[in-house]
Parts: structure tokens; sequence; C-alpha cells
């Protein structure tokens, strides 16, 4: 976590930079807006951000980033001072203070910071505080049902807000209609949830492979492919359902619709090539 002297030095200034790499591995760096959330982690905003050069980038599975902030306190004597932050960024959409849209969500794993903790003048001042953000590693033996159930996944947080509210889940899902889908991996077998946004359509619950627009689907739709037979969440009932990968025109008339319900699901059409895939979840006896 950062001190309280970096947090109070991050939301002083009012612009970093953050450099990301391409599915080519061609890096770009871009001055960006941001804002620190409580838990430490950053929130880089910015006009049309699925489209932009950094948002393709992290779609693309390319989560490493870099970010800076920096600047000069003083020439005489020369005193610059700053924070690197490295971590992996995630696209998801949210209200906030830049508007509500798409935000790429930074979660540090390591940080350095200098001429903030102690003046550079003094002894030792010179020398970088560094901090470790990142979460303990699960041993690569270990054995777990469900790798949502980390309390430090941004997708466990919203797994245990549906479960304690019966359903329903605030901030950028604030009104959306939910559930947490069960699939089995479909190379290690384990038992997978994923909390997603669905359209009613009568007895059945369709979902949308999106995953933020990026050039491949989600682990979760290789999943149902494999195997059909799941079962869902939805409000306080535990549902077993059949999936059917839905195309053609029914599929676009139901993408349409959930556009009109979910507009950023027009975004991620957009910056994507692929066709992505609906899948109806129908409830089976």
């Amino acid at each position: 976590m950062f001190t309280e002297k970096e947090l109070a030095y991050l939301r002083s200034q009012p612009l970093a930079r953050l450099a990301t790499v391409s599915a080519d591995g061609q890096p770009d760096n871009a001055a960006v807006g941001y804002t620190v959330e409580d838990d430490g982690t950053i929130m880089v905003g910015g006009m049309d951000l699925v489209r932009s050069r950094k948002g393709r980038n992290v779609a693309a599975g390319n989560e490493l980033v870099a970010l800076i902030v920096d600047d000069l306190e003083s020439v005489q004597p020369w005193r610059p001072r700053g924070i690197r932050v490295y971590g992996s960024a995630r696209l998801f959409e949210r209200g906030g203070p830049m508007g509500g849209g798409s935000y790429l969500k930074i979660t540090p794993e390591v940080s350095w910071s200098w001429d903030i903790e102690r003046p550079s003048m003094t002894p030792g001042g010179w020398r970088p505080h560094r901090t470790e953000h990142r979460a303990p590693q699960v041993p690569t033996t270990a054995v777990r049902e469900d790798p949502m159930s980390d309390p430090n996944d941004w997708n466990a947080k919203i797994i245990e807000e549906f479960r304690r509210n019966e359903g329903k889940v605030g901030g950028q899902f604030e009104g959306a209609t939910m559930l947490l889908l069960h699939t089995k991996g479909a190379k290690s077998g384990l038992t997978r949830t994923n909390p997603l946004v669905y359209l009613p359509d009568g007895d059945r619950f369709v979902v949308f492979a999106s995953k933020g627009g990026a050039p491949t689907d989600p682990d979760w739709y290789r999943n149902l492919v494999s195997d059909p037979n799941v079962t869902i969440e939805v409000g306080t009932r535990t549902i077993p359902v059949r999936a059917t990968v839905i195309t053609g025109p029914e599929r676009d008339e139901l993408y349409a619709r959930q556009v009109e319900h979910r507009p950023s699901f027009a975004d991620y059409e957009r910056q994507t090539t692929r066709v992505i895939p609906a899948v109806a979840l129908e409830p089976v006896d």
C-alpha cells in the first residue's frame, strides 16, 4: 500500500504517464488523467478509452503496465520528485469523477518513490522508497475449487457483494441484471465462477462473450462450448441450465437489445473484429 505521503502526492498531481505494450510488442507512452482509490488502485479515464491505443493494448491481453507521476519541486536546489508504479490493468465500466464509461483499473504490484518520504538532500534521501503491493502468491501445488475466491481479486469482490445482497451489485453495475455462471475449466477441470450481466429473454438468460472488446473469446465461453450443462446463481436461486450459442439474425437482435440496456456493449463490438458470441442459458428440469 502507498504511504500517506505518497497518497497525498499522487492526489495532488493532475497527470501521469502510462506505458503499455501492443500485441505486436510496440511500447506506447501516453499522458493520462487519473484518480487514486482508497484501496490504492489507480483509475485511468479518457475519451473513448476502449478505442485508444492504451485501451486496445490492455484489451489485447497485455495487462502489465507502468505509470509515472513526477514533477520538479524546485530548480535551486534541484529537486525532482515522483512515483513509479509497476502493475496490471483491466478495462471495465463504472461511474466516476471523470463521468460514467470505460476506465482502466491499475492494481499496483511494486512502486518506487523519490523525494517524497524524505527530502533528497538528507542522508539517504536519494534512495528510492520501494513498496511491494502484490498479494501473497498461492503455491503452484495448491488446488482451489474456485479461483475467484481470492479476496484480492476484483471479480471475487463482485461475487461476494452479489451473494450478500441477494443478487444485486452496485457501482458500475448499479441496476444491471446479473448472474453468477459456474463452469468447469475445459483444460483444468476446476470449477470457475464468473459474474456476468445478462439480458432476460422469456425464461432464458442471455449472456454475451464480450471480454471488454478483446480479440479473443473469454475462458468461460470456451468452457460452455466444451460442457454446456452448467449452473447459474440468479438472486438467491441456483438454477441448472443448458447453454446454447445463438447465431444469425436472432443473435443480432438480442445484441441490439443488450446495447439499448448497456451502451458499453456497442463500444465492445466496435473495438473487436470478431462477432461477439451470444449464449442463451435455458433452465432444465
